[in-house]
Formats: structure tokens, sequence, C-alpha cells
């Protein structure tokens, strides 16, 4: 325990100086000195309960359509009707069971199967970000999913200037707030399911956009 106080005890230090050399007549130092405490705080609360990924059930999808739910595997079919049903014979989508009390470890698991999942937009807390690096919490798309990490790229509401050939513009992003965003193909990265703000709201983009991205990759040559 020594050796963890005698560091608990030198960051200290070094936070208060940080804080103390904060020029609180410049509104940039000042921000800048609020979102590094406010990620810490932040990322010492995921490093506590880093075993936990909770889901409230309000993220899962009210409906599903026929489309979406023909694409899932049979198991994953099987799965989705014991919490998803057609009320009329006739109706080309399933509805989630309002009368279900969902666990978390199914709403994660439905999660995983409805919404986490490529051509899907969610917030992402990216973190402290440290010179030109891109950091905060913003919405971001799912390109690739690898276990509990998933390849996104974020979105960004600033039009580049100048507009490169790594750039990629974003019309409509559904269910989220009408507006142009962009996206920049050199900030994709993997990131944990344990950065997702499960309490905001996810969208979709249109195929067209997946496209868009797998050119500029090819023309910009990333790898």
């Amino acid at each position: 325990m020594s050796g963890i106080h005698e560091i608990f005890f030198k960051t200290q230090k070094r936070l208060i100086a940080f804080i103390e050399h904060t020029d609180l007549t410049d509104s940039d130092d000042v921000s800048r000195t609020l979102g590094y405490l406010e990620w810490i705080d932040k990322k010492t609360k995921l490093i506590q309960n880093e075993n936990d990924i909770i889901v409230p059930q309000t993220f899962l999808p009210t409906k599903i359509t026929n489309y979406q739910y023909g694409k899932l595997n049979p198991d994953e079919q099987t799965y989705i009707r014991g919490f998803y049903r057609r009320i009329k014979q006739s109706d080309n989508f399933l509805t989630l069971d309002g009368t279900l009390t969902i666990s978390n470890e199914d709403c994660l698991n439905l999660a995983k199967i409805l919404v986490l999942i490529r051509g899907y937009v969610v917030w992402v807390e990216f973190g402290f970000n440290i010179g030109k690096e891109f950091g905060g919490k913003h919405p971001a798309l799912i390109l690739r999913v690898a276990g509990d990490n998933l390849i996104v790229v974020p979105l960004s509401s600033q039009t580049p200037d100048p507009i490169k050939d790594y750039h990629v513009k974003v019309d409509k992003v559904y269910r989220f707030q009408p507006m142009t965003r962009w996206i920049n193909i050199h900030r994709i990265r993997p990131i944990d399911l344990k950065r997702i703000d499960f309490t905001s709201t996810y969208g979709t983009v249109k195929g067209t956009v997946l496209n868009s991205i797998s050119s500029a990759i090819q023309v910009a040559g990333v790898r």
C-alpha cells in the first residue's frame, strides 16, 4: 500500500499544480483543464466498473422490420423471438414485448445483435485528447465488430477546410438531429464497448456512406 500512497500523493500534487497553472482569464485553457478533470473522473469510474456494461432496456429498438429480422441467422432469430413478437400477422415488423423485464445480460446480447453492428451510429466517449488527437464524446459509425471491441470512426459536425480525399460527407444520420456531418478516415480506431454511452440514442446511415468510406480508404491508401 505504501507504493500506492506514494504514487497517489505524487499524482495529487501534479494535479494541484496543473489546476493552479490554469489561466482563468483564458477560456480555452479553462476548458482544457475542465475537460481533463472530467475525463479523469469518467475513466476512474470506467476502471472501477470495468467488468460491468449496463445496457438499459430503453436502448433497445422497439421494432424490428422484416428486412432486419431476415438478415439474422437462425439462432439469432430464435433468440429474438423470446423478446419480440408480431402483434398482427399482417405486420411487416416485430415489436418488443413491453410486458417483459429484460435482464442486463439479455439487453447486452440484444444490443449486440440489433444495434452494435456495421452501419449503426452510437455515442462514444473517446477520452481526453492530447494535441490534435480526437477526443471527447462524439457519435461514431460502427465499421466492424470484433468481439467486445468495435472498429469505429467518429463523426464531426465541422466541415473540413480544406476537404481532402480522406474526408467523407454524411448528409444524414437517421434518428439524429438533421445536419451534415463529416468523417475523417484517418480517425478510424478500435474501442471497447465500455466507451459507449448506452443512455444516448443510436442512429443509422445509408449503405452508400459505407461504400464511400471504403472508397476513401482505398484512395487515401489507409491500411
